[in-house]
């Protein structure tokens, strides 16, 4: 939609890219020079959520709420609520602002994390705000005193019990602090999050770790479920409460790569030294009792304590992230596996379980097969960090193209893929049938933009 409108009888101004949620000047749209980027970043932000906190007093009537930016980067919140229209800032005491792209009415941490780190160099605030609404959300006192968890429902608290094992979901908050911290320089920002993040990290060692004897040799367990990791249908260690997940003790070792690094920002030499003791810890023991010599590949720990063969999954693309691998090991994996046709490439690549294996659906089968754009963004990440610049930089390019085909063809993204194109070209998954309109983690394109923002 554009509006025109005239001022004082000379020069004319206008605003583009309204949506039903979100409103803007229109130089910040083209600030942005990918028009393909342009149009996926206002179409996700029409997807703004507003989560109450507090009834607004003397607001009678069906309350609507929009966000809008004008020519001077200034945010207001525009509230309609029948008997009067109020403005209010970003941060106000009575509803959260954030990102949500969620198909039902409770909030997800692991959708949300993603779609902030990815629309924080076009949309730093609304991102560190919905970063800012999961810290709130973290367990105070108690057992579970550092929790944040992964699904919480429209009255702020939990989905899950917080015993349940798909209570908590991936986490890299702390990578997304790092990033924000590169660009702003906030010390402030760092300083309050940091012990958020340490209590959460302290939260998983206590109630996820787990250290069992395997003929003799202490083996250390992180209990999780497919539905914690993301990726809910792939069958793992026959759904085992005790197996040992390795994409999240990947994720931890990872967390403690990069609260060391905070800890160095904030001058806590102290304990940054105890997080890279932890991240050699992880390291060791994920290349000690999670590697599979044989096949060259991270397994899940099994019931028994040993390896689980049953499935080869991408839950080893953390393992690439995390960088807890020797220089073989990860030579391995990414060429072995990560780039193989055989395996996680052909097709679309970054496939979430290997092609040969029986329980493989060519037409994605959700998460048996089926290639999600998280998975596309930690693939992407784990070859660019490793080295591997060129097989990263032709990877970005070809997902570049197959987004920017179906974009120009359906003007849409979707929940997920298939593993394989259809002639040529990028089709969604089925079986189930993707969401379409899927401006959260479907936001890819975001992240890969290069150019510098001309604001």
């Amino acid at each position: 939609m554009i509006v025109l409108v005239v001022i004082g009888g000379w020069g004319l101004t206008y605003t583009k890219g309204c949506g039903e949620k979100y409103c803007e000047h229109w130089r910040y749209s083209y600030g942005i020079g990918d028009k393909m980027v342009r149009e996926i970043r206002l179409k996700t932000l029409e997807n703004i959520d507003f989560v109450v906190k507090k009834q607004i007093d003397g607001c009678e009537g069906e309350q609507k709420k929009s966000v809008k930016r004008d020519f001077w980067n200034s945010y207001k919140v525009v509230v309609d609520c029948g008997n009067r229209t109020m403005l209010m800032p970003l941060e106000n005491e009575y509803f959260y602002v954030k990102f949500d792209e969620a198909f039902n009415p409770n909030s997800f941490l692991w959708d949300d994390a993603f779609i902030s780190w990815w629309m924080f160099k076009t949309d730093p605030k609304i991102s560190k705000l919905t970063l800012d609404f999961w810290y709130d959300r973290q367990v105070i006192e108690g057992e579970h005193a550092g929790l944040i968890p992964r699904e919480v429902n429209k009255e702020l608290g939990s989905f899950w019990d917080y015993d349940d094992l798909r209570v908590s979901g991936p986490m890299f908050l702390s990578r997304i602090e790092l990033e924000i911290w590169e660009r702003e320089k906030d010390l402030v920002r760092l300083s309050r999050v940091a012990p958020k993040l340490v209590n959460y990290f302290d939260w998983l060692e206590r109630k996820r770790g787990v250290t069992v004897d395997v003929d003799g040799v202490e083996v250390k367990k992180y209990l999780w479920s497919g539905w914690g990791s993301g990726m809910d249908n792939i069958p793992r260690c026959d759904e085992s409460p005790n197996c040992g997940y390795v994409d999240l003790i990947s994720q931890q070792a990872a967390m403690a790569g990069d609260m060391a690094k905070i800890m160095k920002i904030l001058n806590n030499d102290e304990v940054a030294k105890e997080f890279e003791g932890r991240k050699i810890d992880l390291a060791n023991e994920i290349k000690n009792n999670y590697w599979s010599e044989e096949d060259g590949f991270v397994y899940d720990i099994g019931e028994s304590g040993g390896v689980d063969k049953s499935i080869q999954s991408a839950a080893f693309f953390w393992t690439l992230y995390a960088q807890v691998l020797d220089e073989k090991q990860t030579k391995v994996l990414v060429e072995k596996y990560l780039l193989s046709s055989d395996k996680f490439a052909g097709g679309t690549g970054m496939l979430s379980i290997a092609r040969d294996m029986d329980l493989f659906d060519e037409k994605g089968g959700y998460w048996r097969g089926g290639v999600w754009p998280p998975l596309i963004w930690i693939g992407y990440l784990s070859l660019k960090e490793n080295g591997y610049e060129q097989e990263s930089f032709d990877i970005k390019n070809k997902y570049l193209n197959y987004f920017r085909e179906m974009w120009e063809s359906e003007g849409t993204l979707y929940e997920y893929y298939s593993p394989n194109l259809s002639d040529g070209r990028l089709v969604f998954g089925s079986y189930p049938e993707a969401k379409k309109d899927f401006f959260g983690w479907g936001v890819v394109p975001i992240a890969w933009w290069d150019e510098d923002l001309r604001l």
